[in-house]
């Protein structure tokens, strides 16, 4: 129950003493490297914590392309697994490249603008320019060229896990994941809605980008 939790998060953030779910006394199960009252990384947690439950769906981990098509069929691609398409289209002859991947979930970075999730997303599928040291090599003409770039959501799922990079190894707002060899933690409040609307970044997806560029 909602009531349950809020007053379990309300007892915990009182005091010294944490909550300790369940899933603790079988941390190891998770990931070997995890261990109890070690801190370790909430994003990894719940990657491994995922690729956990897809080994326990399949009964060992996914090899080969029969595995993967069967984890796809897992309740965990169900709950979590939406789909990601990247598409780069040629500025010299107009050739479109389209992939479609799986995902569980997305990683945005944080730019020094970026105030909330909206804001993240909107930065994420945002059109990208490649030109100048980041040319395209496109399939149709053979040879590296100007193209544009864009990532949308191809299907969202009913449950999706948005993971914030807020740790900055370049300066710009960016970064990976891991914090203590030398990046600089972002720490500004990133604003986020109780529901989120995917429909403009799902409609980037139908549309394309070959009206962008």
């Amino acid at each position: 129950e909602m009531g349950d939790m809020a007053a379990q998060l309300s007892r915990g953030g009182s005091g010294s003493d944490g909550i300790r779910p369940k899933v603790a006394r079988h941390i190891k199960a998770i990931n070997s490297r995890f261990s109890p009252g070690r801190q370790e990384d909430a994003h990894e947690f719940v990657i491994f914590f995922l690729e956990a439950a897809i080994k326990a769906c399949l009964g060992k981990p996914p090899s080969t392309k029969s595995d993967l098509k069967a984890e796809m069929a897992t309740p965990v691609h169900g709950i979590f697994g939406g789909k990601l398409k990247s598409c780069v289209s040629c500025r010299s002859c107009g050739h479109d490249s389209v992939t479609v991947d799986p995902a569980l979930g997305l990683s945005l970075e944080l730019h020094s603008g970026t105030d909330s999730v909206e804001d993240a997303l909107d930065e994420f599928t945002a059109l990208e320019q490649l030109d100048a040291q980041n040319q395209y090599k496109c399939e149709k003409c053979k040879r590296p060229v100007r193209a544009t770039k864009q990532f949308s959501l191809a299907a969202a799922p009913p449950a999706l896990v948005i993971h914030l990079k807020r740790f900055d190894f370049g300066g710009g707002g960016g970064g990976g994941m891991m914090g203590g060899r030398g990046g600089r933690k972002i720490s500004r409040h990133i604003k986020f809605r109780p529901q989120l609307n995917l429909g403009t970044y799902l409609r980037k997806a139908s549309a394309g980008t070959t009206a962008n560029r």
